[in-house]
C-alpha cells in the first residue's frame, strides 16, 4: 500500500482492501477477506479465512488485536469517516465472544445465588459492552465498569 493511495468511494471496500494489503505485506498472500454484519447497528466484522491462523491470532489473541489496531490506524488515515469494525480470523473471535457471553451468564448466576458482587478480569471496551448488553435482561443483577485504561473491568452486583 503506497503513501499516495487514494481512498475508495466505498468505505467498506477500502476496509476490505486495506486488510488484504496488510495481510499480503505480512506474507499471508493466501488469506481471504470478507466483511459481514449481522444487523445494521452491529460492528462490521473483517472476516479473514486462512491456513496459518495460529500465527495471526497469536497467544490468547494478542497478534489478532495488534493486527486489528494497525488496520484501524491505516483505515482512519485513508477515510474521513472510518466504519467501526473488528477483525476475526477463522471465527476465532466469534467463538471467543460466544464463550464470553456464556461466562457472563455464569457469573450473573453466581452473583444472584451468593448475593455477593464479583469483579471480572480487565477487558476491552468492546468486550465490556458485550457483558453489559448480555446481562441487561437480568433484573436480579446490575453491572458497572470500574478502573482505568487497560485495567478497566466489569463488576457484576446483586440488585438490591
Amino acid at each position: 500500500m503506497s503513501e499516495n493511495s487514494t481512498p475508495q468511494a466505498n468505505p467498506q471496500e477500502t476496509l476490505r482492501k486495506t486488510a488484504e494489503a496488510l495481510l499480503r505485506l505480512m506474507g499471508f498472500s493466501q488469506a481471504s477477506v470478507t466483511l459481514r454484519q449481522q444487523a445494521p447497528d452491529d460492528l462490521l466484522t473483517v472476516a479473514i479465512s486462512m491456513d496459518e491462523a495460529g500465527i495471526l491470532i497469536g497467544e490468547a489473541g494478542v497478534n489478532l488485536r495488534a493486527f486489528e489496531h494497525i488496520t484501524k490506524l491505516v483505515v482512519r488515515k485513508l477515510l474521513v469517516e472510518s466504519p467501526r469494525f473488528i477483525v476475526d480470523v477463522n471465527n476465532y473471535r466469534k467463538e471467543w465472544l460466544e464463550g464470553l457471553r456464556e461466562y457472563a451468564h455464569e457469573i450473573a448466576g453466581r452473583v444472584a445465588r451468593e448475593q455477593k458482587e464479583l469483579e471480572m478480569d480487565p477487558m476491552s471496551s468492546y468486550e465490556r459492552r458485550i457483558i453489559h448488553t448480555e446481562l441487561t435482561s437480568r433484573p436480579d443483577i446490575s453491572t458497572e465498569s470500574v478502573g482505568e485504561g487497560f485495567d478497566r473491568r466489569v463488576v457484576v452486583k446483586p440488585f438490591i
